[in-house]
């Protein structure tokens, strides 16, 4: 049998602190990741698949669920609401991806205005503490 020190993990590099981007990756990452979709086969792929998607996000309106109702994501996180509330914390993270690899605004201002209408609203959203275990 072979000793477990055989086995060798590389650790990605720790953003120093005040450094942005920081939270899926370092600037240098962002900037290898860039090139690598502008000049791989497979890259452009992605990059096209990425912002095909981001552009969708672009075409649909900003709709917050309301706060006040209906509750059954309370209970279901599979209800209309709790989608809802899935499918702009998706395009966010899409948009932001997009803007990080192509720098074009648009991408950055509609995830902005997600997270910042969320930010306006939280405080009116019912705590979901301890329903589920990921609350």
């Amino acid at each position: 049998m072979e000793s477990s020190n055989a086995v060798k993990a590389t650790l990605p590099p720790t953003a120093k602190p005040g450094e942005h981007p920081c939270l899926l990756m370092t600037k240098g990452e962002e900037a290898s990741l860039q090139e690598t979709v502008k000049t791989t086969d497979k890259g452009k792929a992605a990059l096209k698949s990425l912002i095909d998607i981001a552009e969708g996000v672009l075409k649909q309106p900003v709709v917050f669920p309301d706060p006040k109702g209906p509750m059954g994501q309370m209970k279901d996180r599979g209800d209309a609401v709790a989608q809802a509330h899935d499918k702009l914390s998706l395009g966010a993270g899409r948009l932001g991806m997009a803007y990080a690899m192509t720098g074009e605004k648009k991408y950055a201002d509609r995830a902005a205005e997600i997270l910042l209408g969320y930010a306006q609203r939280y405080a009116e959203y019912p705590e979901h503490k301890g329903v589920n275990r990921q609350d």
